[in-house]
């Protein structure tokens, strides 16, 4: 593999899923690291859905998230990865890519065509049937040549067999008793690792010489399913031997965990297998598909965040869910992953997820299934909207980027749901904060605008106004302010019909800022105190606070500084008062841009750390731009002149990351400061040092930030 490697830029390890390509892949790709000066990335396709829309790139956005390039509202995504690749020799591995094979072809083509170092190592259960593709089949694992104990002893199946048979049964060993045997399981799998895995699970349970008469039971029923590609045949055999053996509840279980993408919390398991009628065990019951057979399923793609759940179940409810996980784990179907200090994370292989999602396909159960995966994701955007702009909103943001490949296939499935359309929007309205924080502008603003364009999303007035606002909400951070204003217009629109005094006051608020940004300053101020007028009448001052802020901001562009302090900190007053982190953010770094603009440095200096502090507890990633660009101004007046251009250019990169764009009133107060940096040090310098700051990556730059305002008190 090593030698293909070096003479073609694109080889494809194939072979039958569980063979161990992902093993192979990984060990050619660690043995490749000092040949491949732009490094050797790892791009696991496995949580990617099949039913996202081509015109979604999502294996792009896969790669790009592995390289650690973001989302940048003018440059499509594969242009971003061909410049992030430039000509630096790199190795991708993109493994798992049999379910979107279609897709991963399309994007290898185009990156092979524009990024000339690029190599490309693939795991897939198929070729890609691309011109210059090099095919290496993987085999099995090595099997006993002869009967005899050493080469039993030497076999690569027989090894692995007794390796993991060992992690249940440590005595377990090869003996002449269970040597034929172990043979005999061995040969009678092909070798294929998963398989021999999924046979070594029963030793607790069972001899060697039980599980293989059990297993040659198997191959003969599998006998029967001539339809079937001989490469499934082996690991079907497996598949189905392992989950016939299971319990009718422990099949249900088995059935629901194919639904998740990237895994689920156990609050999410148990909602799914509650909410499904119980299959039962019956001769005439539907016979099982293998994965191969599954084509019509194509379509299926509190306020503490700890596993979503309300403090008033009761605190016994999961238990039985939690026993079949527990089941499925012992008898190697299940992974459990302990992601920093979340709960625990259940994930199938993806072989026995899709293996999974054809049993529930055959159980006719996955329309059932799709739904209380879409109702229990659309529960948990629900409850995280309220607490996104509290005093939990770091646990929240975190929490839900765990869960974010369940939230996007749930989007997908609002597509084919009934009530999908309103479900879709609920969805919108609950999370666009998150795709804020979390720097994803451009996936939360398609997200929207896919589930207005749908057509009876017109019929749902009070659900269209809410979604258009976020439309607009996001539009405006991208700078696309034409498209703010219509949509804030019609928003606006339909919340005065609806006599809806919050989504009015949300409306107004928004219109001003686009009125403000196309520099309609005058309708702006009216607009801003209609808002505060409006907002004063609700039973919250969360508007209230926002529209201060704004306001405030139109006074700054006017060189209005008093009034603007006035209304920023009345604005950071209310925030407090709700403890949200970043509504006290944003008027904060407001404030600490008035306190520049007035040669208050302190005090800037201040304030500044404090939003840097909000940033980093709160999961604050979205706006860490701002934190840079302010701490890049303040440098610029200290003469601080590298660090001015260090801080700038992390802060531009920030922002291409996320996509957003800066606000004309924020480019009015920077742009003559870093002028003055950029005359002081003379382009070259200046380049250079904006140059270093865009290369740090968000936690280095953070850290030196803090590190530099800490030094710089007094």
């Amino acid at each position: 593999c090593a030698e293909l490697l070096q003479h073609s830029r694109l080889l494809t390890l194939t072979g039958i899923g569980g063979c161990g390509k992902t093993r192979l892949a990984t060990q050619l790709a660690r043995q490749q690291l000092e040949h491949f000066p732009g490094g050797v990335w790892l791009v696991d396709l496995a949580p990617t859905s099949s039913a996202a829309p081509p015109d979604e790139h999502p294996v792009a956005l896969a790669i790009a998230m592995a390289l650690g390039v973001h989302e940048e509202a003018a440059t499509p995504i594969l242009r971003r990865i061909v410049l992030r690749l430039g000509v630096s020799r790199t190795l991708l591995l993109l493994d798992n890519c049999e379910h979107v094979a279609a897709v991963t072809a399309s994007t290898i083509d185009a990156l092979l065509k524009q990024c000339a170092g690029l190599v490309i190592l693939v795991t897939s259960r198929q070729s890609l049937l691309l011109s210059g593709e090099q095919v290496r089949v993987v085999p099995p694992l090595t099997l006993p040549a002869v009967q005899t104990n050493t080469a039993i002893a030497d076999s690569e199946a027989v090894q692995l067999f007794i390796e993991r048979a060992r992690l249940l049964v440590p005595e377990f060993a090869l003996t002449t008793t269970n040597q034929t045997a172990l043979a005999e399981i061995c040969s009678g799998v092909d070798g294929i690792a998963l398989a021999i895995e999924l046979a070594a699970a029963r030793v607790q349970m069972l001899s060697a010489g039980e599980i293989a008469a059990r297993l040659n039971d198997r191959f003969r029923l599998l006998e029967g399913v001539r339809h079937s590609e001989p490469r499934h045949q082996t690991l079907t055999a497996a598949l189905l031997w392992s989950y016939d053996a299971l319990s009718s509840a422990e099949q249900q279980m088995c059935r629901v965990l194919g639904v998740f993408s990237g895994g689920c919390t156990l609050a999410a398991a148990h909602h799914l297998y509650a909410g499904l009628p119980r299959m039962r065990a019956s001769a005439d019951a539907p016979q099982a598909l293998t994965p191969a057979q599954d084509a019509s399923s194509s379509h299926d793609a509190s306020t503490s965040p700890d596993a979503s759940r309300s403090h008033d179940d009761p605190p016994s409810h999961d238990y039985a869910t939690l026993e079949l996980l527990t089941q499925l784990h012992n008898k190697s179907l299940l992974l459990v992953e302990q992601i920093g200090s979340g709960p625990p994370r259940y994930r199938m292989l993806e072989t026995v997820r899709q293996f999974a999602q054809a049993q529930l396909q055959a159980a006719q159960q996955t329309r059932a299934a799709r739904d209380l995966h879409l109702e229990y994701y659309g529960q948990l955007a629900a409850r995280a909207e309220a607490p996104l702009h509290g005093p939990d909103q770091g646990a929240w943001i975190t929490a839900l980027r765990g869960e974010q490949e369940n939230l996007l296939t749930a989007h997908h499935w609002c597509e084919h749901a009934d009530g999908g359309v309103a479900a879709a929007l609920q969805l919108v309205t609950a999370l666009w904060r998150y795709w804020v924080t979390s720097a994803q502008l451009q996936r939360g603003h398609a997200l929207a605008a896919t589930a207005l364009a749908r057509p009876a999303a017109n019929r749902l007035s009070a659900l269209r106004c809410r979604a258009l606002w976020v439309v607009g909400q996001l539009a405006f951070r991208m700078g696309r302010y034409p498209e703010t204003l219509s949509a804030a217009e019609q928003s606006l629109a339909i919340a005065r019909e609806c006599a809806d005094a919050e989504q009015t006051s949300a409306g107004l608020c928004l219109l001003a800022k686009a009125l403000h940004a196309t520099g309609a300053t005058a309708e702006a101020l009216a607009r801003y105190t209609e808002t505060c007028t409006v907002a004063r009448t609700l039973p919250t001052r969360y508007w209230l606070g926002i529209a201060l802020n704004d306001l405030a901001e139109v006074h700054r562009s006017l060189g209005q500084l008093t009034a603007a302090q006035s209304c920023y900190q009345e604005a950071i007053e209310i925030a407090r008062t709700q403890q949200s982190p970043d509504g006290i953010f944003v008027p904060l770094c407001n404030l600490a841009r008035l306190a520049i603009a007035s040669g208050d440095l302190e005090r800037a200096r201040a304030l500044l750390l404090e939003c840097l502090e909000l940033s980093m507890t709160a999961e604050l990633k979205g706006m860490s731009e701002d934190v840079l660009e302010v701490a890049a101004a303040l440098a610029a007046c200290r003469n601080e002149h590298h660090n001015a251009a260090r801080f700038a250019g992390a802060a531009d990169m920030r922002m291409q990351d996320s996509g957003s764009q800066r606000e004309p009133v924020d480019e009015a107060f920077v742009a003559p400061l870093l002028a003055r940096a950029n005359a002081a040090l003379g382009a070259s310098n200046y380049q250079q040092a904006h140059a270093a700051g865009r290369a740090l990556n968000y936690d280095t730059v953070l850290s030196e930030v803090q590190q530099w305002l800490g030094e710089r008190a007094g």
